[in-house]
């Protein structure tokens, strides 16, 4: 969302969502954003819990495992992929080891993309860190501001980069879809035959996914222009080329679904559209 909207217009949607509950026309700094927004999302989501705190690190066990309920109830994460059952045996040790290189990538994105760094800084208030044999971990609109990390070791610096760029995109997207409506029924698009070539996993999901999967990819494109890393190898993500070109297939694939079932609202066309110009430019 940093790459297709810029900075600008993605704050002004944090402060749109944080006016919900609160009563400033105007938020004189960072932090009375900041609190106005954890107040917004306690609001909108009142049964995941919300950290008030300075770290965004999250060790404690219990606190974790009312998180993770909030990822299983979404189709995405099964409890299985999760595997909240071995909870027990992910020990603080292993957390903290996993999100100091999560700190160290967000150091960098901080020196060398600042604003979207401002940006995280913004909008994620939660990380914790939770091991899954199938997943490096992700974002739901159950829990927004949280993100579960489950990193792997192959991972180089910049796959973590990219992974925090990617989390942060969803972010970005839920609070779009909260200040803009995106889809006509939100029942229709889970409807198997409507679903959609999903760009990053490449097989047919809703409408929702598919088009967050879209706006990743553009924004991980972007990012590897941005940084100068189109040519490294990449453990996370798919190579450059072949990236593009999933995004390239899923603009067809909405398009075309679209075109039978109707059902985008002009603000999913606007966001297709201005991807499928600027990809024509990476």
């Amino acid at each position: 969302m940093f790459f297709l909207n810029g900075f600008h217009q993605n704050l002004e949607t944090i402060i749109s969502i944080s006016k919900y509950t609160s009563s400033n026309q105007c938020f004189n700094n960072t932090a009375s954003l900041k609190t106005a927004y954890i107040k917004t999302l306690k609001k909108i989501q009142p049964n995941t819990w919300q950290n008030h705190s300075f770290s965004k690190n999250i060790y404690d066990h219990k606190i974790i495992e009312s998180l993770l309920s909030s990822f299983s109830q979404q189709e995405s994460f099964s409890k299985e992929n999760i595997h909240k059952s071995r909870l027990e045996y992910t020990e603080k040790a292993s957390m903290k080891a996993s999100l100091s290189r999560i700190d160290s990538a967000l150091s960098q994105l901080k020196v060398k993309a600042p604003q979207i760094y401002d940006l995280f800084f913004l909008v994620v208030n939660t990380l914790f860190y939770w091991r899954s044999v199938n997943q490096s971990g992700g974002s739901t609109s159950n829990a927004i501001g949280v993100i579960w990390v489950s990193n792997r070791k192959n991972w180089n610096l910049w796959d973590t980069i990219e992974f925090l760029v990617h989390e942060v995109t969803h972010q970005l997207m839920f609070l779009d879809e909260l200040r803009f409506i995106h889809y006509k029924n939100y029942t229709e698009i889970n409807d198997p035959e409507k679903f959609s070539l999903s760009a990053i996993l490449c097989k047919p999901r809703p409408m929702d996914k598919v088009i967050h999967s879209l706006v990743v990819g553009f924004e991980i494109l972007s990012l590897r222009q941005h940084l100068n890393t189109s040519e490294y190898s990449f453990s996370l993500h798919p190579g450059y080329n072949k990236l593009k070109e999933d995004c390239i297939e899923t603009i067809d694939s909405i398009n075309s679904t679209n075109k039978k079932h109707n059902l985008l609202t002009a603000k999913s066309l606007e966001i297709i559209e201005k991807i499928n110009f600027q990809l024509k430019g990476l």
